[in-house]
Parts: C-alpha cells; sequence; structure tokens
C-alpha cells in the first residue's frame, strides 16, 4: 500500500511539473497529504489552490476536510459554504 502512495506522490509531482497550473494534480497532492495525515501541507495547498480557482467546488471540500483536522472550525465552515456556492447549493 505504501508502495503505490508513493508512486502516486511521484506521478502528481511529474504531472504538476509537466503542467505547473494546472488544478488536478496539485488538488490530487493535496488529498495525498490528507491521506497521510499531513494535513498543515494539504491545508496550505489546498488555501492557494482556493485563490486561483474560485469555481472549484472540490478544492474547497477538500480545504474544508484539511480545516477540520487542523481544529480551524471556522475556516472549515467557510471551505464548506463556499463549496456550496460554487457548486449550486449542492454539498
Amino acid at each position: 500500500r505504501q508502495g503505490k502512495r508513493e508512486e502516486a506522490w511521484a506521478a502528481f509531482r511529474d504531472a504538476r511539473n509537466l503542467a505547473p497550473n494546472a488544478l488536478a494534480p496539485r488538488n490530487n497532492l493535496a488529498f495525498l497529504a490528507l491521506l497521510e495525515d499531513r494535513n498543515q501541507e494539504a491545508f496550505d495547498l489546498l488555501q492557494a489552490l482556493a485563490r486561483e480557482y474560485p469555481g472549484s467546488p472540490r478544492v474547497f471540500n477538500n480545504l474544508a476536510l484539511a480545516a477540520d483536522r487542523l481544529g480551524r472550525t471556522d475556516d472549515a465552515r467557510k471551505a464548506r459554504a463556499d463549496a456550496q456556492r460554487v457548486d449550486g447549493g449542492t454539498p
């Protein structure tokens, strides 16, 4: 299992390097960080992505999860509200 995650880290880093402004590889790196309880790393990356991609509910949902894990309930609440706003009210 750990070997698969290492492969995923490498693949998403390669994708990010090929397309540094693309949302998907960077969001996937943040999600991998969440899977490994690297919550501050995920939170920081997702905050940057939320500024760059304010129309992505996926980013805001992941940001809410990271904020919750860090005990940042106000940030989590705001991220969930932003996710619903950009997704037309669907959680």
